[in-house]
């Protein structure tokens, strides 16, 4: 065998020992291959060192981390609560004050919170579980989640896909505000109260004793939710696949206009389930469109909205840990639409 022949052989052999991590240097000669496993011996020393000295870095982030969630918990909490019960003893021109008091407390809890999550996730102290299950559960528990912060804005929800389950009281009426839907359109209803406007499901939205309109008889028309919608499943973890959503979502509803609409909508694809969520509020610059999933980056149009500019970056990091992503389409003025793809394996 020719010397280089040998070489390379040799070279073969100490690639495969380094990545099964049973490297030995074989030769202490004087020769080129001798020298060459010297070096490659000190390259992996090195790399090793540079692998511990990460782990311990990462160990004292984990300390540091838990110590600044558990010793910051209780302080916060206890201004919160102090401050609302000043709010109910402060005279007139102390009022706006504790209500700031208050409000940056909250404010202060939830970066915390944020920040937390997302430092576990990066330093691998949270290890995400996807699996397959069905797409369904996810957005209605999402959706339900967003109602009461859509409410107070006036904001409709409308789904298209999957049906959420109205919230009855014990005497079997509409409790607060229900989301229904069809096609995902998501309506809202209050207690003895005219829905402005109905839910499409195939089947009758009459009032007992009431005939169906016709606007009712065009409804139903409409897409039917069916089994099929059901079935469709991804490969996610639902509780930080729920986080990422409803960072999404709750975006959309606080960044709308008053009395606008918050559409979400699921596409099935080859590989990936898309979500689809668009609202219509003052839209995205397209420069700026690669930098709002930056940690603390907030856009132009969103800068008199409160918000800390964290909660799209934790989206981003949760669906490529499912191998998943996220990305959005968007003018100025027209509203925004963040497509969030699942992975489907």
């Amino acid at each position: 065998m020719r010397k280089s022949d040998r070489v390379i052989c040799r070279l073969d052999e100490m690639l495969t020992e380094a990545m099964n991590g049973t490297f030995v240097e074989s030769s202490y000669d004087e020769t080129e291959l001798s020298r060459l496993e010297s070096k490659f011996r000190q390259y992996l020393t090195g790399k090793e060192m540079t692998e511990e000295r990460v782990q311990a870095e990462q160990a004292v982030i984990k300390e540091l981390v838990t110590d600044i969630s558990h010793q910051t918990k209780t302080p916060i909490a206890n201004i919160c609560l102090y401050s609302q019960l000043l709010e109910e003893i402060s005279p007139e021109d102390l009022l706006p004050y504790v209500q700031q008091i208050r409000m940056q407390a909250e404010k202060l809890e939830f970066l915390i919170r944020m920040l937390t999550k997302i430092s576990r996730l990066e330093s691998q102290m949270i290890e995400l579980r996807p699996k397959l299950q069905p797409v369904a559960p996810l957005i209605e528990g999402t959706v339900r989640d967003a109602r009461g912060a859509g409410d107070a804005r006036d904001i409709v929800i409308r789904m298209t896909g999957f049906h959420v389950p109205e919230e009855k009281s014990e005497a079997g009426a509409v409790k607060g505000t229900a989301v229904r839907m069809t096609g995902f359109h998501v309506s809202r209803e209050t207690p003895g109260k005219a829905s402005p406007s109905t839910v499409e499901t195939g089947e009758e939205n009459t009032t007992p004793g009431e005939s169906e309109t016709s606007e009712g008889k065009a409804a139903s028309g409409s897409e039917k939710i069916t089994e099929r919608d059901a079935r469709v499943c991804a490969c996610y973890d639902f509780r930080w696949t729920q986080e990422a959503l409803g960072n999404v979502l709750d975006n959309a509803v606080k960044y709308s206009p008053p009395g606008s609409t918050v559409t979400v909508s699921v596409r099935e694809l080859e590989m990936f389930v898309c979500i689809r969520v668009e609202d219509q509020g003052p839209g995205i610059l397209e420069e700026e469109q690669a930098q709002i999933f930056e940690r603390f980056y907030r856009g132009s149009s969103g800068k008199e909205t409160e918000g800390n500019g964290v909660g799209l970056y934790l989206t981003r990091m949760i669906l490529q840990r499912e191998k998943g992503y996220v990305k959005v389409s968007s003018r100025a003025e027209t509203g925004s639409c963040f497509q969030i793809y699942l992975s489907k394996r």
